[in-house]
């Protein structure tokens, strides 16, 4: 530390990428979007099929969703049943 109070920080981007692709946060990222499939399938209602991809990259694990069939893509638009599940996996 300098005599002015300030400390130069260092990031560790090697090991930050480590983690983001790590088995524990990929883990834990699939269990939200299933979550997060789980209620938009409750709110929609038989028939409506939510689903979601995963991306493994150099620096991240990335999960998309999205509705799968034509009830799912209605019951997005008129009850925004996958933006509550999105809602669930946020706390909200």
């Amino acid at each position: 530390m300098s005599g002015n109070g300030i400390t130069k920080l260092e990031f560790n981007y090697q090991g930050f990428n480590e983690m983001r692709t790590s088995p524990e946060v990929e883990a834990a990222l699939e269990k939200l979007a299933q979550r997060a499939v789980d209620v938009a399938e409750g709110v929609a209602g038989e028939g409506a099929e939510f689903e979601y991809s995963k991306y493994v990259g150099l620096t991240r694990v990335r999960f998309t969703l999205h509705a799968s069939n034509r009830a799912a893509k209605k019951a997005e638009a008129e009850d925004k049943a996958l933006t509550q599940g999105f809602g669930a996996i946020q706390g909200g």
